[in-house]
């Protein structure tokens, strides 16, 4: 487990109930929100200190979201929106029938897809990941948790799908962007450019990792040889410029697709050796998971100058206890080569 020097308790306390009618549950939720204003204003992290961000109602208290502060010379945040066990009983359940109505405008995503499956063992490779890290560059990178059931809470879906209007689940989303929004706000304290990255499962066939940066396969395979020309839709927009092209970022020999394939063992898309994500000849399931609502958010498709991808790992690198430290290193080995190239 990631060495951490102290804990910090952020506790918000409610007694309304989930059965509540619309207006006391509205009142509630604004209660809530009110609190967690209050905690907002803690905006010096110690590095290396856990700052638990938890859900509570009555004698009933569990911790939702967590941020183990990284160092203030790390420029890399990782983020586990998925890969959270708990379900406080008093919190509401989402569904997939839930009605939603004419939802605003929100520019970093459309998507109200539903899913209430959990991303197995995508926290502890997180925590494995940032720990192989820490070891081999000397530097914590910034690392936050949503440790709350996709059921409860979908902390990679705008506000309105990711709560379904949960008085609890509403802060708590609340708390995990804003806990990745002062991590970047640290890098960007002490530097021009950071990177952020997003730690998610899937069990496609055959067994791959793919990396999303916002673009959809078809749109790789129709700018296979001007992928310039995607760059304004893409999540590391930022990084490209000073002979850095956006060929180079998704397909070069040091894209990260590229550098993982050297390291992993298995198959990672897009790549310099598997550049196309659609091509069905090889995933024959003809699946890819290009990015969700944090890469658009966090990554610098929509400006700023922390980039990002999200990161889709097959079942065999996640799962297996025993062996996840290893490729949690391999993905480390990585990390640092791509650092040390761009940033």
């Amino acid at each position: 487990m990631l060495a951490v020097a102290a804990v910090m308790a952020l506790t918000v306390f409610s007694c309304a109930k989930q059965n509540e009618a619309d207006l006391a549950n509205a009142q509630a939720e604004k209660l809530v929100s009110s609190t967690e204003g209050q905690i907002s204003a803690l905006t010096t992290y110690t590095p290396g200190v856990s700052y638990q961000y938890r859900v509570t109602n009555g004698t009933s208290t569990f911790l939702a979201i967590e941020y183990i502060a990284g160092d203030a010379d790390s420029r890399l945040i990782i983020a586990a929106p998925h890969g959270g066990g708990t379900r406080p009983a008093f919190m509401k359940d989402r569904t997939e029938t839930y009605t939603y109505g004419t939802l605003p405008y929100d520019q970093y995503s459309t998507d109200t897809s539903f899913s209430d499956l959990a991303d197995t063992k995508t926290k502890e490779l997180a925590i494995a990941i940032a720990d192989s890290v820490r070891i081999k560059t000397g530097k914590r990178p910034h690392l936050i948790i949503n440790h709350l059931h996709r059921s409860k809470l979908d902390a990679n879906r705008r506000r309105e799908v990711a709560t379904q209007g949960g008085i609890y689940a509403g802060p708590a989303w609340d708390k995990f962007h804003e806990f990745i929004d002062d991590a970047k706000a640290t890098i960007n304290a002490n530097y021009a450019s950071g990177l952020f990255i997003d730690i998610h499962g899937q069990i496609h066939t055959p067994e791959r990792t793919e990396v999303g940066y916002m673009l959809t396969k078809y749109q790789l395979a129709t700018y296979t040889n001007s992928l310039g020309n995607l760059t304004s839709q893409s999540s590391v927009r930022a990084m490209v410029g000073n002979g850095i092209t956006h060929t180079s970022l998704i397909k070069g020999s040091n894209a990260f697709g590229s550098l993982l394939n050297a390291q992993l063992g298995y198959m990672v898309t897009p790549s310099n050796t598997y550049p196309l994500p659609g091509d069905t000849a090889i995933f024959t399931d003809g699946k890819y998971f290009d990015g969700g609502y944090n890469t658009a958010r966090h990554g610098s498709k929509h400006g700023g100058t922390i980039s990002g991808f999200q990161l889709e790992f097959n079942s065999s690198v996640r799962t297996n206890d025993s062996t996840r430290p290893g490729f949690a290193g391999k993905i480390a080995n990585a990390l640092q080569s791509y650092m040390n190239v761009y940033f």
